[in-house]
């Protein structure tokens, strides 16, 4: 694995997999997420492992040289640059060939003002490992490729495989630190090399501390250098003696000496060997370590992802505070430390890294958990902050009068607010009636209309995230009310019931009814009836207010008249039988023209008001007068009158006329009261036979206009 600094990503080739080894898969780790290119690329090196893989910014991209293939071991050269794969085993300088073939060997790059160049160190010459080697090879684009270097100074190091090797790029220095030789048969070396200005350097006999505490020894360690400071990192490898995979950290510093340090990392990865890890990284990168061996077999391959740096810390803030629905709301990220060029990851799409501001608009009412993930250039995905955000309902117009409708030019009061629970206050309401007139502002205005019709008003109700909703109402407009009244008599007796009847005219129902009868009572239904206790003219008033509060008023006056009275008297006072006694009602009072009924006792009967009347027989008889009125007033009255008997002069029984049957004017009298007047004819009788005696001027005889029985 390599860091390449010009497409900004780390990239992993070959290697063994659980279910393949060699593998020839191309993988590349961006912003925290590992993509597998393989299936887009053209073209790419043979399945290996166990290669050699460096960046060379002269290229620009990555070197891999080498490795165990089907055919082990390989010593084919490839580039990859922009993502695409190049054999360029052909670049080698003529007559030399390029290195030959090899497998676990070192390559990093080294830059100095006597050489820009990557470097080859070490590695297996068989598949089995039987003989290795410690030459060292350069890779010199303006050279022409590769081709070998006779060192100018020292010696190199001692044959090996499986050495960690990487380049400070701020001391322009190449180290490597211990491995694994072939003859010895394990992984014993821990000395530390130093490759500048085309030299080997043996720092542990340069600096004796450095000997005395230089981590133990082992082989295929990773070893990262990285451009964030002046030191190294070395972590895990094995030695073969125990066949225990270590898992402690180690940092090489050299600036005016070298000395090793062991450091303590919260977490620390699992021990592991053959971990993948770039030779060197630049300022701003965090290391990273992929994958490794815990265990001899493959069943003990590991595919975790480790960054050794500070860890990511990640901000959010959020505009505004309480969302609305289908309003835009604002997450803003922070991000610091790590490896710096932050990539920001929202849980609304988690697999596409964003940007630091996200606008997003909410769906629905809640509250909902924003989750956002930093990732750095390369690595990081921790750091992540989640903040639970409420989208408040979308602001919701309401509006309504009162009352629902009106009258002309009587003022409405308007009620405009939002929906409970919508919205975020505070808000803000203006007003169009839809009759022509400005628009005015604020959640409760009155208004007043001044034509008849039907309006359409409209309320906009905004609030302080700058939402708007409109809410409609229509509100008819009437005239002003009027009222009609009517009495069921304009005229009638102290005592009788009379009804009263109102119909309003236009206005707003409902209606609301007053009656005042001019007697101190009142009430207020729409329809009322009312007795009279004492006798005058009375003005009765109603008065209908509608729902807008408008009044009117109509009056019906009322004469009252006393209830009808009778004091009936006759004469003579000592009548005798035979001879006319007259009677007289003396009626006063009731409304109208009044109706008589006589009943005399006898069987006869009258409808006049003074009548005559012969009795035939003598006897006491007990006379009832009927009065009725036209409104239905009644007074009945009881006289006694003792007839005696009369002498023959004055005629006798049998000489008088036969008398109408009493129960006949008693009908004749209940139709009157009823107000049936015809009823009178049916009980006129034939004038009798002229034998009749005639009556003594003496007793007040009645003519016969005043005595029906005279009537044919």
């Amino acid at each position: 694995m390599a860091f390449d600094a010009w497409d900004g990503y780390y990239v992993f080739f070959g290697g063994c997999s659980l279910s393949v080894c060699p593998n020839s898969e191309t993988w590349v780790l961006q912003g925290g997420f590992w993509t597998n290119r393989t299936a887009s690329l053209p073209l790419a090196p043979p399945a290996r492992t166990g290669g050699s893989l460096t960046y060379d910014p002269d290229l620009p991209g990555l070197l891999l040289f080498g490795g165990c293939g089907r055919i082990c071991p390989l010593n084919d050269t490839w580039e990859f640059s922009g993502g695409t794969w190049t054999n360029i085993s052909a670049d080698c300088v003529v007559p030399v060939a390029c290195p030959p073939a090899r497998w676990g060997a070192v390559l990093t790059y080294a830059n100095s003002p006597w050489n820009n160049s990557a470097v080859l160190f070490g590695g297996c010459l068989t598949s089995g490992c039987a003989t290795d080697t410690n030459g060292t090879w350069e890779f010199n684009l303006s050279a022409g490729g590769w081709w070998a270097h006779a060192l100018r100074t020292g010696a190199a190091p001692s044959a090996r495989h499986s050495s960690s090797m990487a380049f400070d790029p701020r001391g322009n220095f190449s180290f490597l630190f211990g491995g694994c030789n072939a003859t010895t048969g394990g992984c014993s070396l821990n000395d530390t090399w130093e490759f500048a200005n085309y030299t080997w350097t043996n720092l542990s006999r340069s600096y004796p501390a450095l000997s005395l505490a230089s981590p133990p020894a082992r082989g295929s360690a990773a070893m990262i250098a990285s451009g964030n400071d002046a030191s190294l990192r070395l972590f895990g490898g094995r030695n073969t003696s125990t066949n225990v995979p270590a898992n402690d950290s180690w940092q090489l510093a050299c600036i005016s000496v070298c000395y090793w340090t062991r450091i303590s990392t919260n977490p620390t990865p699992e021990g592991r060997w053959w971990a993948a890890a770039p030779d060197w990284v630049p300022f701003g990168v965090d290391p990273v370590m992929f994958g490794g061996r815990a265990g001899p077999s493959l069943a003990q391959l590991t595919n975790t992802t480790w960054v050794y740096g500070p860890p990511l810390s990640v901000q959010s803030m959020i505009q505004p505070v309480v969302g609305e629905v289908t309003l835009p709301s604002t997450f803003s990220g922070v991000a610091g430390l790590g490896s710096g060029s932050y990539w920001y990851i929202w849980n609304l799409d988690p697999l596409t890294p964003g940007s630091a501001t996200l606008t997003v608009r909410g769906g629905q009412a809640g509250t909902f958990p924003f989750t956002l993930v930093g990732a750095d250039l390369i690595t990081e995905m921790s750091g992540s902050v989640t903040i639970p955000y409420t989208w408040a309902p979308y602001v919701q117009a309401t509006a309504s009068s009162l009352p629902p409708s009106g009258d002309v030019g009587i003022p409405l009061q308007f009620v405009g607010n939002p929906a409970p629970g919508t919205g975020a206050s505070p808000f803000f309401a203006t007003w169009n009636f839809g009759d022509g007139s400005a628009t005015v502002n604020g959640p409760t205005p009155t208004h007043a209309f001044t034509t008849v019709g039907t309006y359409h008003v409209a309320v906009n109700e905004s609030d302080a995230d700058g939402a708007w909703n409109v809410a409609h109402l229509t509100v008819a407009i009437h005239r002003l009310p009027s009222v009609s009244a009517n009495a069921s008599l304009p005229a009638t007796d102290v005592g009788l019931p009379v009804s009263f009847m109102s119909a309003p005219i236009d206005g707003t129902a409902p209606f609301v009814y007053h009656w005042a009868f001019g007697d101190g009572t009142i009430s207020g239904l729409q329809n009322a009836s009312h007795v009279f206790t004492t006798a005058a003219t009375f003005n009765v008033t109603v008065t209908v207010t509608d729902v807008a509060g408008a009044p009117s008023t109509a009056m019906v006056p009322v004469q009252v008249h006393a209830a009808p009275s009778a004091n009936p008297t006759y004469s003579p006072t000592h009548p005798t039988a035979g001879a006319s006694t007259n009677f007289l009602a003396r009626a006063a009072g009731g409304t109208g023209q009044l109706r008589y009924s006589w009943i005399f006792g006898d069987g006869g009967a009258s409808l006049f008001a003074n009548p005559s009347h012969i009795f035939a027989r003598p006897g006491n008889f007990t006379v009832e007068l009927w009065v009725n009125d036209s409104v239905g007033g009644s007074v009945a009255t009881l006289t006694s009158v003792l007839v005696t008997e009369g002498s023959s002069s004055n005629g006798g029984s049998g000489s008088h006329p036969a008398a109408v049957p009493s129960w006949v004017y008693l009908i004749a009298a209940i139709a009157a009261i009823a107000g049936i007047g015809g009823v009178v004819a049916l009980v006129r009788r034939r004038r009798p036979p002229s034998s009749r005696g005639a009556p003594t001027a003496a007793e007040g005889t009645a003519t016969t206009e005043d005595d029906p029985s005279s009537f044919d």
